[in-house]
């Protein structure tokens, strides 16, 4: 004889169980969505994205650079790094 779990602890337990008992939720709103707000990037702000870019390529350079001078072994925090910046 298979014995329903949950029917099994409605019956023998003395705590509250949770059940599916419907609910009267009310219904979800609808969202009517605003116009986009657009930004623009200004000279100062590409400027600085062009900076990071070109320190995380003179990085990336330097990490592949070390990582071939040394043996594997004892290079992989190196890989590690190189990975991590990438």
């Amino acid at each position: 004889m298979v014995v329903d779990l949950v029917q099994a602890l409605v019956k023998t337990s003395h705590i509250m169980v949770p059940t599916a008992t419907p609910s009267s939720v009310a219904p979800i709103p609808t969202v009517v969505p605003d116009l986009p707000e657009y930004q623009h990037v200004g000279h100062s702000g590409k400027t600085a994205l062009w900076v990071v870019f070109v320190i995380m390529i003179i990085s990336s350079i330097t990490f592949v650079g070390m990582s071939w001078r040394v043996p594997v072994v004892s290079g992989i925090f190196i890989h590690l790094r190189l990975h991590i910046n990438l």
